[in-house]
């Protein structure tokens, strides 16, 4: 189905056949998935700003003369839609959820750390002495 990319800008989209539409979804979909997913690294969040990056596409497609000119402009909108997805979910990112911190307050981990250590202390000083 190479080349069905030119079909969002020869014709009404709606007014195509449901598995035209589907293919040229599926080709819009292998075209930017890598890009949005390399930049997210989250798979429903790359869905989501596929869906809405082609919803763009269709509403605003311009005129062009060839199927290369149609993707690099295809490229900046899912990039611009990208960074906007970022932008707006950077506050998001960084916070902590209380309940999914875990505190160790058994104090029989820092009993064994040290042991292990004077263990570890021990063999070192015995090999020396040995020696």
């Amino acid at each position: 189905m190479e080349g069905t990319l030119l079909l969002l800008s020869s014709a009404n989209f709606g007014a195509l056949d449901v598995t035209i539409q589907k293919g040229v979804y599926r080709e819009f979909y292998r075209l930017v998935y890598r890009v949005i997913y390399y930049m997210v690294n989250d798979h429903a969040a790359t869905e989501d700003i596929i869906q809405e990056a082609f919803l763009k596409v269709v509403q605003k497609i311009p005129a062009v003369e060839n199927e290369a000119q149609l993707k690099g402009w295809i490229k900046v909108v899912v990039r611009n839609t990208t960074y906007n997805y970022i932008r707006k979910n950077k506050k998001n990112r960084n916070l902590i959820d209380a309940d999914c911190v875990f505190i160790d307050d058994d104090p029989s981990f820092a009993i064994a750390a040290e042991t292990i250590e004077a263990e570890v202390e021990m063999k070192v000083m015995s090999e020396a002495i040995g020696k």
